[in-house]
């Protein structure tokens, strides 16, 4: 019987793939740094969709805090309706390379006189008759639509391209660059680890998952591109209503809406928010059964004696908090996967095919 893959394999898969872009980090965003040092710019604008937007997400403050400069994250709908031009170096990403809406922003990139860059996991797509510069950004293939590796590799390329860029205009020493590669060599290195220590957490935690109806996930700055792509996988796998918010923010109207069925993720940003996460984290749980806490072992205080806190997964890991993106984006990813999977919802509602019907979006068939 032909082996068919699943999200599950590629959340695998994404040790190795960063591992190999890892090896080689400079050859993997030359062409792309080449591009961006070819001239000064005050800002840089990435134009992306979904996953992609949310990898963008994740690598922003790092890219702003290597390269000191300013980084926006923008969608491709926005960029072509409202989209400011000649102020900043942009590129637009699709991981199929079939995006609609990243098609037409390369076109108004070209339109306007702009350099198209486009940066894509299959560069044989359709993409790269809208771009005067195609670049891949080392994925490899994920026939799943759902992506898991692809967010995390993208993640990569973003930070690598801002490590690289920075030390070839002097921003960083050469041992800050080397510093900054053991660090993500160590966490991919680490990958089966949190792997196994999500698994068990979902384990523990089944009938909990297993019976969400609808959820928030809360997370803080980097944290926040977190907990954005998280809310985006359980709502499109498991289909269930699920949103994001800064942790705070859920304070300032979406909390009144706990009820004991509600479900809320809170990831812990590793920074001086862990305290007042922590505190959200009560709180919601003297309402919700379903209330999870997403951090690490490093930063939870001294537990008093009694029996652990099982609905908090706490990774034996230290990470920077600019670089949480690669250990917590597969707890979510496997979370998405195994509740669906337990619960056969991989196929939609029927009458969703009348919406297919009615309005062409997110892929062009080639």
């Amino acid at each position: 019987m032909e082996h068919k893959n699943t999200m599950d394999t590629y959340i695998k898969e994404s040790k190795e793939a960063l591992e190999k872009m890892l090896l080689r980090p400079q050859e993997t965003v030359k062409e792309l740094e080449d591009l961006y040092l070819a001239q000064e710019h005050r800002k840089i604008r990435i134009v992306a969709s979904g996953s992609s937007y949310h990898a963008a997400l994740c690598a922003r403050y790092y890219m702003e805090e290597i390269l000191g400069t300013e980084v926006e994250v923008e969608t491709p709908f926005s960029f072509v309706h409202y989209g400011r031009t000649g102020d900043a170096f942009h590129f637009v990403i699709s991981q199929s390379g079939r995006s609609t809406n990243a098609l037409e922003a390369l076109d108004i990139l070209r339109k306007k006189g702009e350099i198209a860059i486009g940066i894509t996991g299959d560069t044989k797509s359709v993409y790269r008759e809208h771009c005067d510069h195609v670049l891949d950004y080392g994925v490899g293939e994920e026939t799943v639509g759902y992506v898991t590796k692809g967010v995390v590799t993208l993640t990569l390329y973003l930070d690598l391209f801002a490590l690289g860029a920075a030390l070839r205009q002097n921003r960083i020493t050469p041992e800050t660059y080397d510093a900054e590669l053991v660090k993500l060599r160590g966490i991919a290195a680490s990958y089966p680890v949190v792997y196994d220590q999500a698994q068990a957490f979902i384990d523990d935690n089944f009938s909990l998952l297993t019976s969400m109806h609808q959820a928030y996930v809360l997370g803080s700055h980097t944290a926040y591109g977190i907990a954005a792509e998280a809310a985006l996988k359980i709502g499109e796998t498991i289909c269930i209503p699920a949103s994001a918010h800064e942790s705070e923010e859920f304070l300032h109207g979406p909390n009144l809406q706990l009820t004991p069925t509600y479900t809320v993720f809170i990831i812990d940003a590793h920074d001086t928010t862990s305290a007042r996460s922590r505190q959200i984290y009560e709180a919601v749980s003297a309402v919700c059964e379903r209330c999870f806490y997403i951090g690490l072992a490093t930063e939870e205080p001294a537990a008093a004696d009694g029996p652990a806190d099982g609905r908090k997964l706490l990774i034996a890991q230290d990470v920077d908090h600019n670089l949480l993106p690669f250990v917590y984006l597969q707890v979510f990813q496997l979370i998405s996967y195994r509740v669906t999977e337990s619960l056969h919802r991989w196929e939609k509602h029927p009458v969703l095919g009348r919406f297919r019907e009615k309005i062409q979006y997110k892929a062009k068939e080639e």
